[in-house]
């Protein structure tokens, strides 16, 4: 990162132009990077450019994606692709909890979760 802050005390901090986070297998690039080790939250957004959040079960690429690691759950928006092991989903809207393996989409999205593959303007 260019520039941004880190308080070790508050576990909080925020990475501005070009941040990048490498630790082990998960890799994070984008624009700005937010973290919050106490809520266990990282925000990556990206104004030109898609962000993007790769570890061993996910690739993650949106301009913007919220994850919440405590709850397993991804908030991703515009220009969206998400892919596990088991499925894949492509849209601008996706929000997709990983305990329950449920993906809610809002605008045109396609979810490959196989055998089926489904493609509609919004799923819940």
């Amino acid at each position: 990162a260019e520039s941004g802050w880190f308080d070790i005390d508050d576990k909080k901090g925020d990475f501005i132009q070009n941040a990048q986070y490498s630790s082990g297998s998960t890799r994070a690039i984008a624009d700005t990077i937010h973290y919050d080790g106490e809520k266990d939250l990282i925000i990556l957004s990206s104004d030109k450019k898609t962000s993007q959040y790769i570890s061993e079960t996910d690739t993650v690429v949106a301009k913007k994606i919220n994850y919440n690691k405590k709850l397993e759950y991804y908030r991703l928006t515009d220009s969206v692709y998400y892919k596990s092991a088991e499925n894949e989903v492509v849209g601008e809207y996706v929000e997709y909890n990983k305990k329950t393996e449920k993906f809610k989409t809002i605008g045109r999205a396609t979810v490959s979760d196989p055998p089926l593959i489904i493609t509609a303007d919004s799923l819940d």
